[in-house]
Order: C-alpha cells, then structure tokens, then sequence
C-alpha cells in the first residue's frame, strides 16, 4: 500500500504511461499554513537524505525517512502536459513534475526540521 492518495485524474495519468516513480520532498509552509509538498516525476533522490520506498502495481515512491510522517497522507493531483509542454521543458534549469502536484496538506508542522539540501 503506498503511503499517498492519488486522485483520478493521477491514477488515469499513470495507467496511461505504464511504469511511475516518484520522488517527494518537503519544502517548507505555505502562507495558508499548508505543508509544501513537492513530487518529481522521476527518481530525484537527494545525497545525503535517506529514502523509503513503496512500490505497488506500476508505481514506485521514494519518500524521506525524515519527513514521511509529514508526507504520509498527502494527496497527488495530475493538472495536464502535453508534447508542446516536454519540448519546452529544460532539464538542466529545473526539476521534472510532469503536470503532477501534490494538494495542499494540513499537518501539524511545528516539530518539522529540514536540512539545508531541502
């Protein structure tokens, strides 16, 4: 069982494509008091932070050991991408989310640490 929620929109998205990983990591607060969760739409694990996987049926996910009391839960929307938006899109200037995005997530955050990489 994987530790997210995806909408159905998220799980179309990934049926259509066949094989998924994902790699989350948290970001900060934003101004309305939601936890900024962000999901890459490849395996962007970080050095130096530790990762658990989940994988079920054609998806895998690699969460930070550190946060994944903060990150279990949250809810993974697919917005939309097209070809036009992958020949736009410049690898080397930032990080791949394929038109995934993870909905605000209310968790209590006040004991939450991040690292200077996060």
């Amino acid at each position: 069982m994987l530790p997210i929620i995806l909408t159905d929109n998220a799980r179309k998205r990934i049926e259509e494509i066949g094989k998924a990983i994902m790699t989350f990591r948290v970001w900060g607060v934003n101004p309305p008091g939601h936890l900024a969760i962000e999901v890459f739409f490849e395996d962007k694990r970080f050095p130096g932070i530790k990762y658990e996987k989940f994988q079920h049926e054609n998806l895998i996910t690699y969460i930070p050991t550190n946060h994944y009391d903060y990150i279990n839960g949250v809810t993974v929307d697919f917005s939309g991408w097209n070809d036009e938006d992958e020949s736009g899109y410049n690898s080397a200037k930032t990080f791949n989310h394929r038109g995934f995005e993870c909905l605000p997530h209310k968790v209590e955050t006040s004991e939450i640490r991040l690292s200077w990489i996060e």
